[in-house]
């Protein structure tokens, strides 16, 4: 017989019962025409706990994007076949509340097209670090950024 309250509030399991399914990993899409940044971003997303997709190009990107529900994308402002600005609207089309981190080593050159306004949009100067690529995506998404 239990002999404190902490021990009588929780009955522990029940028999048979299962655990709560792990939760899933948060999906992102990384868009850029260098596979070296792709790959960088993709190491840097999967070690902070994320399933990380990646593509070459913004027309890809809205196709992988029509068979997995990205909670965050990445795109290069800067590509040959549609730009990240181009891709970005596409994306919404689909999915209107999607969060977008452009990404660009031309800072002054992406900001005169401009990101779209509308949606939670950031920004990251390439070349980043992790800790920088860390906190541009916690910042997109609205969370603290990380100390």
């Amino acid at each position: 017989m239990p002999t404190n309250e902490e021990e009588q509030d929780s009955p522990g399991p029940t028999p048979g019962a299962q655990a709560d399914p792990p939760t899933k990993p948060r999906v992102a899409i990384v868009i850029d025409d260098e596979q070296s940044v792709r790959r960088v971003c993709r190491a840097i997303l999967d070690k902070s706990g994320w399933e990380t997709h990646t593509v070459s190009s913004g027309s890809e990107g809205i196709e992988l994007a029509q068979r997995v529900t990205p909670q965050l994308v990445l795109v290069d402002m800067s590509m040959p076949d549609m730009g990240g600005a181009e891709t970005c609207r596409e994306l919404r089309a689909l999915q209107a509340d999607l969060p977008v981190l452009f990404m660009s080593g031309f800072a002054e050159l992406a900001l005169q097209d401009g990101p779209p306004s509308e949606g939670r949009s950031g920004f990251i100067d390439k070349p980043f670090t992790p800790a920088q690529l860390v906190n541009a995506v916690r910042e997109t998404l609205g969370e603290a950024p990380s100390t």
